[in-house]
């Protein structure tokens, strides 16, 4: 069994207003993404991240925790669709 814990690095933009000409959200838009990765284009992130998180554009997904404190992992797979295929891309 498991639920969710306190609030981890990885984030997405929220359905609220954004600004369009937004760097960081012009880079990730509807994916999810590590707190890291706004190093690169948000010199002040962690400045960005709590504003956005305080005007609700932008929410932290929770890390998973097991009700008697063992390690989960968790794994995702992408998809490639086609008319006529289905393509696992990760192993």
């Amino acid at each position: 069994m498991i639920h969710n814990g306190p609030g981890g690095n990885i984030y997405i933009f929220s359905g609220t207003k954004v600004d369009q000409n937004d760097i960081a959200f012009n880079r990730f838009k509807t994916i999810p993404f590590a707190e890291r990765w706004l190093y690169e284009v948000k010199p002040d992130y962690e400045k960005y991240l709590k504003m956005m998180m305080k005007n609700k554009q932008i929410s932290e997904f929770a890390i998973l925790k097991e009700h008697r404190g063992s390690m989960i992992a968790q794994s995702e797979h992408t998809i490639l669709m086609s008319s006529d295929s289905v393509v696992v891309t990760t192993l």
